[in-house]
């Protein structure tokens, strides 16, 4: 376990496109399977982003919406992260394009973080780690995906889960505000559980890469797009998850009993369920947006904040568990208890 001290969650704004696209009359799932795949992942509907419109500006709206609702100027920003897995470039990282159009100084620490389903947690150990450090104020920590850009129409194991979303959280400096403590699971022998297999310097890009091919009846991809063993990202999640959690609490010596809310990664209704029944958290503890937009990878936790906690975050103090897990297979997790904080909104683009 990791402790970070005197680092406060101010705001977190969300961004999702207008387009809403329904699992309940998508006409690429069979009548046969519809009802099976809506209860086990839990997905009804999604939002897509339009052609041309990338994870940069999904954060840059989410970004500018919260400067300008906490009244704070880009030049007091000292730290930019950018949490992705569907950056504009392979290179420059995307936070130097942010940098720009964000308008922050130029003396900001700016990179990306190449992470998608625990990523958010992640980010939020590396930045708070990184302003305690350095002695750093203000730090703006972006996270998001274009997942839909990695997925085959014609494979029913992906495409009809995911969405697209960006958000942004603002951080400050604050020795009076509660500890954030953090802890981290890495699982690299089930790398390949999720994993888009070519593009990189391992498998450059190549005729083979652009050639789809079917893996079953309704399942067909290409090396350039999402593979996603369900199994095995279903076992680590409903076994680790749970353990590294109780891990946490008793670390941290906070009792179960005050923990107000437990905001997972959005994966799927099957998996969530699982990991609050064997941590016996009540289900209005554990807020669920996955209904309503899928799996939005990076984004999900603070989507899931800013569209079902609005109101008990800005009225008052809230402990919170976070957990992400999934690509990598990773799992990082933390224990928040956040004063009321001043900006938590939800905006479509």
């Amino acid at each position: 376990m990791n402790r970070v001290e005197g680092v406060r969650i101010r705001g977190i704004t969300a961004c999702v496109p207008t387009d809403v696209r329904s699992n309940e009359t998508d006409p690429r799932i069979l009548d046969t399977e519809r009802a099976i795949l809506i209860r086990t992942t839990g997905v009804r509907e999604r939002r897509v982003a339009a052609l041309g419109v990338t994870t940069v500006d999904l954060c840059e709206q989410a970004a500018k919406t919260l400067i300008n609702d906490l009244s704070i100027t880009s030049a007091s920003i000292d730290l930019l992260v950018l949490v992705t897995q569907s950056a504009d470039y392979l290179l420059p990282a995307s936070a130097f394009v942010l940098q720009q159009r964000l308008g922050l100084p130029t003396h900001v620490l700016a990179f990306d973080i190449s992470l998608g389903c625990s990523g958010y947690v992640y980010g939020l150990a590396v930045v708070s780690s990184m302003m305690k450090t350095l002695g750093l104020k203000r730090a703006l920590l972006l996270a998001g995906d274009i997942s839909l850009a990695h997925c085959n129409p014609k494979d029913k194991s992906t495409y009809p889960l995911f969405g697209d979303a960006g958000s942004a959280t603002l951080l400050e400096r604050d020795d009076a505000t509660a500890a954030m403590h953090f802890s981290v699971l890495s699982d690299g022998a089930n790398a390949d559980a999720i994993q888009v297999s070519h593009g990189g310097m391992r498998n450059p890009v190549s005729k083979e890469s652009l050639v789809p091919r079917s893996f079953g009846e309704g399942i067909m991809r290409s090396p350039m797009q999402l593979s996603l063993n369900g199994g095995k990202v279903f076992n680590f999640a409903s076994m680790q998850v749970p353990l590294s959690l109780r891990k946490l609490i008793v670390e941290a010596a906070i009792p179960p009993e005050s923990i107000d809310y437990l905001v997972l990664h959005q994966a799927n209704n099957l998996i969530s369920k699982t990991i609050e029944k064997r941590l016996s958290l009540p289900r209005a503890r554990v807020p669920v947006s996955i209904d309503r937009f899928g799996n939005t990878s990076s984004a999900s936790i603070p989507l899931t904040m800013a569209s079902e906690l609005a109101k008990e975050l800005t009225n008052g103090s809230s402990t919170m568990l976070l957990s992400g897990f999934g690509v990598g297979l990773s799992c990082a997790n933390a224990l928040v208890t956040a004063t009321a904080m001043d900006v938590v909104k939800l905006i479509e683009v």
